[in-house]
């Protein structure tokens, strides 16, 4: 009768030990899945974060294009305008020379 006993415990304790191997299994593989997840996850956000990047990148270099473009345009007609300017009072001068005469 213990023989049997023994039997027993011994059949549970390898069906025990089976199972608990069987769960070891199961979890590894779950959490190596989830840790693959977790890594594509953060190289999606390392990707997207990069493009986020780039774009405020091109957009400060555009405006930074603009900036200079609208400087040059300014400065291009200061200078358009002091040179009409000075058109004008050699106008008057030589008006005023043609009066004297």
């Amino acid at each position: 009768h213990e023989r049997e006993h023994d039997h027993e415990i011994s059949e549970l304790a390898a069906k025990h030990a089976e199972e608990m191997e069987k769960l070891r299994a199961e979890l590894k593989e779950e959490q190596r899945h989830l840790l693959d997840e977790l890594r594509q996850q953060m190289a999606a956000t390392h990707r997207a974060e990069h493009e986020q990047a780039q774009l405020q990148s091109q957009t400060l270099h555009s405006l930074e294009l603009e900036a200079l473009r609208l400087t040059l345009n300014n400065m291009h007609t200061s200078q358009l305008e002091l040179t009409q300017t000075n058109l004008r009072k050699e106008k008057e001068t030589a008006l005023m020379e043609l009066r004297e005469m």
